[in-house]
């Protein structure tokens, strides 16, 4: 297979010392691209996300008619027209209609999933910035924030992500299973 080289990069921004006129930072280039490779792996686990949810939004919404589930979900649901967001609330529709989750893990998964969201927000559209030993990435969302990419941080991270996921996954296998069982 052909090998591709793609523009993917992200704003790093470096602090300046007025006095001197010298980056405030001691960073390599190395610590540089871990930043930026992990901000792309948010972009990318959303999208792994965004398709778990598109697929649960399929398995609930074309129980009885997969014929138009092709068709609709092609136009609808893996195109740009229907966004992360309006995809999160059907999501949270459903599960209130189908009383699929409710009280403490139905407010986890909303929590989960808006944080998704915030975040692929956050790494896409914000900067990070170089900061004498640290690095902080900065963005919007409602106010300006910023935050510390520290190991804490990448934690965080990594359990709403994982734990949005796996919520995600199992869902869609409960509703697999419910419709093997009715066509039977």
């Amino acid at each position: 297979m052909k090998q591709i080289q793609l523009p993917v990069f992200m704003r790093v921004n470096v602090d300046v010392d007025p006095t001197t006129g010298q980056g405030s930072t001691e960073c390599t280039p190395e610590e540089y691209h871990k930043y930026v490779d992990r901000g792309m792996a948010v972009v990318k686990s959303t999208l792994a996300i965004e398709s778990l949810l598109n697929w649960f939004l399929r398995l609930s919404l074309f129980r009885e008619i997969d014929e138009d589930a092709e068709f609709v979900c092609g136009h609808l649901l893996e195109s740009s027209h229907l966004s992360f967001s309006s995809k999160r609330k059907l999501f949270s529709a459903i599960l209130e209609r189908d009383s699929l989750l409710s009280g403490k893990e139905k407010q986890n998964i909303e929590k989960q999933l808006s944080f998704v969201e915030r975040y692929r927000n956050a790494f896409a559209h914000g900067s990070i910035s170089a900061v004498h030993d640290k690095f902080i990435l900065k963005y919007f969302s409602s106010t300006h924030h910023e935050e510390n990419l520290d190991d804490d941080f990448w934690l965080k991270i990594e359990t709403s992500f994982n734990q949005a996921s796996n919520t995600i996954q199992a869902l869609n296998v409960q509703l697999s299973a419910t419709q093997t069982d009715s066509e039977k």
